[in-house]
């Protein structure tokens, strides 16, 4: 995976993880933070209401009057809205007609303002507690009205209230704790690719003075490696192989390469070695193989019909398929192995140190998809190309040559039996 994808995808994970902690400190922290202010709403509530009962002892006289006066007193204290629930029985009893009187719910008579919606749902509180969102409570308190030692109703409070503060105070925390949390891995991780880039700059730089000496430290750091897939990784394969070829070149030849023969390397349609680099590279691997005895394998691969979508579509799309074919390939092979294209709508790839099994599967594997990369034009056409593979593998041929008329033999048999697939050369069957 490449760094860029990989802070990418890190930073998508905090953010989930960072928005699912978020939600639920503020559920909790809030559950608990309305239970706490419910409670004391509550005890304050009781406590006005007890200390307000004794100051006016001394004026009961008829018990609706005296709780509504009681009841104006302990909501102004307390800075709360309410309501008087009188029982619908004694009311009738003794203070029928009076003008009071809002409604009547259930078996109460209510006296005070209050929507009936809303007083249906805080009736369900028996003590205390708090309706709402979590953000914006309400908090509601309920206190027993006794006259003459018997309950005749109750008065209902409730007090709205604001989570604002706690909210961004909260937001801070968590997003302090997860900014600090995410800085630390962030730091540990670019300290990583500092102390690898430090490492190939030094390699570099001693290369760059003729000291090779770091080489075999670089090679064991590749070995330990444990991301294989990542961007630096293939940079220190990368740079080994740089490495080894001017070593080679220093010792083999005391001239250098002018920037024209190193722009000669390359096809210029498709971007991929030419014919005559590639024949180049592979003869050295080719000597390595026969020195340590080692296999690689060589695919020819052929795009099927191309002389039809050159007919079809004009040779502008022909071209086009070309780079999208070589994109493909060149993608989806590993850095010690060269892509090239071989001529016409031909391309060749050499798999280093790699068996014929291994190569049988590889060769499998981009033929499927370019088989399911349809190329789309712009026209809006989407354009099916398949091709066929031939393969073959080192064993103890004399030249490379041989081996990729191998390669070439194993393709016509592709083509010969039907096109959009694999053959392997018959004498590679016996590796």
């Amino acid at each position: 995976m490449s760094i860029k994808r990989k802070i990418i995808s890190y930073s998508i994970i905090f953010l989930i993880i960072y928005v699912i902690s978020l939600l639920f400190a503020f559920y909790l922290n809030f559950r608990i933070l309305n239970e706490k202010k419910s409670r004391e709403f509550y005890e304050s509530f009781v406590l006005t209401c007890g200390e307000i009962r004794k100051l006016m002892y001394k004026e009961e006289k008829k018990p609706v009057e005296f709780f509504q006066k009681f009841s104006n007193t302990v909501l102004k204290i307390s800075k709360a809205k309410g309501v008087i629930l009188y029982d619908k029985e004694k009311y009738e009893e003794t203070e029928k007609g009076f003008r009071g009187v809002s409604f009547v719910f259930g078996k109460f008579v209510i006296l005070g303002k209050v929507k009936p919606e809303f007083l249906k749902e805080i009736l369900s509180i028996e003590v205390y507690g708090s309706v709402g969102s979590l953000l914006n409570p309400i908090f509601v308190s309920r206190y027993p009205l006794l006259w003459r030692g018997n309950v005749v109703g109750y008065l209902l409070a409730w007090k709205e209230a604001n989570n604002l503060s706690p909210v961004i105070l909260s937001l801070m925390g968590i997003s302090s704790f997860f900014l600090l949390l995410y800085l630390v891995f962030f730091l540990r991780y670019i300290g990583l690719i500092s102390r690898n880039l430090k490492l190939l700059i030094g390699i570099i730089n001693g290369v760059a003075k003729n000291e090779f000496s770091r080489m075999d430290f670089l090679r064991e750091n590749i070995r330990r490696s444990k991301d294989k897939d990542g961007e630096l990784y293939e940079m220190k394969i990368a740079i080994i192989k740089m490495i080894e070829n001017i070593e080679k070149i220093l010792i083999e030849t005391s001239k250098e390469k002018t920037i024209y023969e190193r722009m000669a390397l390359t096809d210029p349609l498709t971007g991929l070695y030419n014919r005559r680099i590639f024949m180049e590279m592979a003869e050295k691997e080719l000597a390595r193989a026969k020195r340590y005895g080692y296999n690689f394998s060589i695919l020819m691969i052929d795009i099927d019909n191309f002389k039809r979508i050159n007919d079809t579509y004009g040779h502008d799309v022909g071209d086009y398929v070309l780079k999208k074919i070589a994109e493909i390939l060149r993608t989806n092979v590993r850095g010690a192995d060269i892509v090239a294209r071989f001529g016409g709508e031909e391309f060749i790839v050499m798999l280093s140190n790699t068996n014929l099994n291994n190569a049988v599967k590889k060769a499998e594997k981009l033929r499927k998809m370019i088989e399911q990369t349809p190329v789309e034009l712009s026209s809006g056409v989407k354009l099916k190309v398949t091709v066929s593979v031939g393969v073959s593998t080192y064993k103890d041929q004399d030249s490379l040559e041989e081996l990729i008329k191998e390669a070439d033999v194993a393709l016509y048999e592709a083509k010969k039996r039907g096109k959009n697939r694999v053959e392997v050369f018959k004498g590679s069957l016996a590796l």
